[in-house]
């Protein structure tokens, strides 16, 4: 495939998204730490990136319904009786159980010999808090088996913990996603974070690549006074470490899905992905800790997900797009902020490039500040909004949580996002970042020979960009002014301008059109003036044309129209 068909077809993706948010021109030339902000057209992650879909189909049907602490088998159980003339299908149900910790740490489970029989079209209240069904044909064969996660007694004996408050907060942490990663695969969920007031930071210069080092700090701010607090991990050395500080944890339930249904390529056994499973029963530890009108925390800790494939994080996309608009349908975010974020850096295919490498040092952190924060403290929500653009790290974002867990109560959190508007002149000595680990780039000043070579290969290239117009004349680039920058590679930024033929119509001669363009290109040496576009050009349209000119120019413009 040439170089223009890769411009014009290739999947514009992680840009599509990063403009729903952010002015990459913005980041890139207003902040002293110009950061490498990796593009679609980075050649070394073309065959690492692909969507990855899990395909998980069970034949076992839907035979229990569970809400609000209610049980009801269906009552297509009595024609399956009816139907095999056989009354011995039936279903049970259990509590899942701790039967010991390994030294590992890991908790084995099981589920208790003391089932109970459910008949189909009861509803039957469940006091246990982490529980399974099964239900058997008479040769003893499961052909339903299902965990449930019940919110509902705990709360009962947590009345007391109620307060006026009933402010939420739902925390999703992902281990060795980064910035660019989830804009390629959070497709549907960003597009509905771009219009349902989310802020996406930029700029998240994740301080080091150990996930425990940076998770550590972000599990520190669930400590609010009188919340209701939900964990779910996919992590044992998580689940071990904090699973006792919150008040409701599903390490059991998590346990017993990989140890008896399944859990083979990211399946359970009645057809649920693992990641989909984990999304629900985080949303629905929201909706019971909001319906019964909590103050609430809910975290979600997944480990595997987005490593070490690439690829494989877009089976969170369509869960996640879906739970947050039935969040906000439900009127759940009125008064409940949601924070999607990086876990850390971990291994993976994606980390082993050139632009890998980059992109590993960039977190994500997209935040939608609940209605009531808002409209409460438009002040606070305005220098958050101001620090999108900005050099950030795993140390503001720990104070900016827990200042917004302890509703802006306290004053020293003066790192916090919410209460310090970040200079454009922050650079990774001020944030305490190392060198290693800085998405700063550095000023280079190259020679005039060396200058001549990379606008020799430059222009080499533009030409073949262009090559599919027929109807250009001249090419040219603008040398003044040239800033190129090293971060693992050299790059720079670029403008020009093409000049269209004269096409003779009707007797006369058209005027030629000048179109101006720019981009960005990148070279890993200095000795080697290879080029490569950093991303697709950028085209300027014209606001007028000669009308002769047209086709010419609406060709061109329809090849570049995403930009």
């Amino acid at each position: 495939m040439r170089n223009h068909d890769l411009a014009i077809g290739f999947n514009e993706e992680p840009f599509d998204n990063f403009r729903h948010f952010n002015d990459i021109l913005k980041v890139e030339e207003e902040n002293s730490c110009q950061p490498y902000v990796i593009g679609s057209r980075q050649f070394d992650l073309l065959e690492l990136t692909a969507p990855m879909i899990f395909s998980c189909n069970s034949p076992m049907g839907k035979w229990a319904n569970f809400m609000n602490g209610v049980l009801t088998i269906h009552e297509n159980l009595i024609e399956k009786r009816k139907k095999e003339n056989n009354q011995n299908f039936t279903c049970v149900y259990t509590e899942i159980i701790k039967r010991e910790e390994l030294l590992n740490g890991t908790i084995l489970v099981d589920a208790s010999k003391n089932e109970t029989n459910i008949e189909p079209g009861i509803p039957t209240r469940i006091d246990f808090e982490q529980f399974v069904v099964f239900c058997r044909d008479p040769s003893g064969y499961h052909f339903y088996n299902k965990t449930w996660f019940n919110f509902q007694p705990k709360l009962e004996k947590l009345e007391f913990r109620k307060s006026q408050k009933t402010d939420g907060l739902m925390v999703l942490i992902v281990t060795g996603m980064s910035h660019n990663q989830a804009m390629r695969h959070l497709k549907r969920t960003f597009s509905f974070a771009s219009k349902h007031n989310f802020l996406s930071f930029s700029m998240f210069n994740q301080r080091s690549i150990d996930n425990w080092e940076n998770s550590m700090k972000l599990f520190r701010t669930w400590r609010k006074p009188r919340c209701v607090t939900f964990l779910h991990s996919d992590s044992d050395r998580i689940s071990k470490h904090f699973g006792d500080k919150f008040d409701f944890h599903s390490q059991l339930y998590n346990n017993f899905n990989r140890k008896y249904l399944g859990h083979v390529d990211n399946c359970i056994t009645d057809g649920r992905v693992t990641v989909e499973d984990a999304v629900s029963l985080w949303v629905n530890s929201t909706k019971a800790f909001h319906n019964k009108k909590f103050c609430h925390f809910s975290l979600l800790h997944l480990d595997d997900i987005a490593s070490p494939l690439d690829g494989t994080l877009v089976n969170l996309d369509e869960v996640l797009r879906d739970s947050f608009q039935d969040l906000f349908d439900e009127g759940i975010l009125a008064n409940t902020t949601i924070i999607v974020l990086s876990g850390g850096s971990k291994n993976s295919t994606v980390y082993k490039t050139e632009s890998g490498k980059i992109e590993s040092k960039y977190g994500l952190f997209l935040i939608r500040p609940s209605d009531r924060l808002r409209t409460k403290f438009p002040g606070k929500i305005s220098s958050l909004s101001k620090n999108v653009d900005r050099l950030i790290t795993d140390d503001d974002i720990s104070e900016t949580l827990l200042d917004l867990m302890t509703n802006f109560e306290h004053s020293e959190f003066q790192r916090s996002l919410f209460e310090t508007e970040l200079s454009s002149n922050r650079n990774c000595e001020d944030a305490g970042i190392f060198e290693d680990f800085c998405i700063c780039s550095k000023r280079v000043e190259l020679g005039k020979k060396t200058q001549k070579e990379v606008m020799k290969s430059l222009l080499k290239l533009i030409r073949k960009e262009f090559s599919m117009f027929k109807c250009i004349s001249k090419i040219q680039i603008d040398t003044r002014n040239w800033n190129v920058r090293k971060f693992g590679h050299y790059f720079f930024q670029f403008h020009g301008n093409l000049t269209t033929e004269r096409i003779k119509e009707s007797g006369r001669f058209s005027n030629s059109t000048v179109l101006k363009f720019h981009g960005t290109a990148r070279f890993s040496t200095l000795a080697m003036v290879d080029l490569e576009l950093k991303d697709r050009l950028k085209m300027e349209k014209l606001e007028t044309k000669e009308k002769i000119s047209d086709k010419c120019y609406q060709k061109i413009m329809k090849a570049y129209e995403f930009n």
